[in-house]
């Protein structure tokens, strides 16, 4: 017997690729600052001599996935912006052209 046995790691034929669908998702998360008007704010002042202390602002009814969409390039639109007379920006291209935003979700960084 031996070790040159059909069944030997060294006899086996390689399988050929198969392309395959599938759904992927994945989480992205970057912190970023952008500007926004559309807020409310109370300002606090001191008892005694009308002194200004603080200013609270309210973004409760902010607008915040539009102004992100209107200032910030998202993944699913970075596509628009590879040069592609690269083979790599090709493949760049081809690869960020259909991804989907499902969710967004903000949260403001004191």
């Amino acid at each position: 017997m031996g070790s040159d046995t059909e069944d030997a790691p060294w006899n086996e034929e390689p399988l050929d690729s198969v392309e395959i669908e599938m759904d992927v998702e994945v989480t992205l998360k970057k912190r970023v600052k952008i500007s926004i008007d559309d807020y409310s704010e109370d300002t606090i002042m001191d008892d005694g001599a009308g002194k200004h202390v603080n200013t609270i602002y309210d973004f409760s009814r902010s607008d915040l996935e539009s102004a992100i969409k209107d200032q910030i390039i998202l993944p699913n639109d970075a596509f628009k912006y590879i040069a592609t007379n690269t083979s790599r920006g090709k493949k760049a291209y081809k690869d960020l052209e259909s991804w989907d935003i499902e969710n967004i979700e903000t949260e403001i960084i004191d």
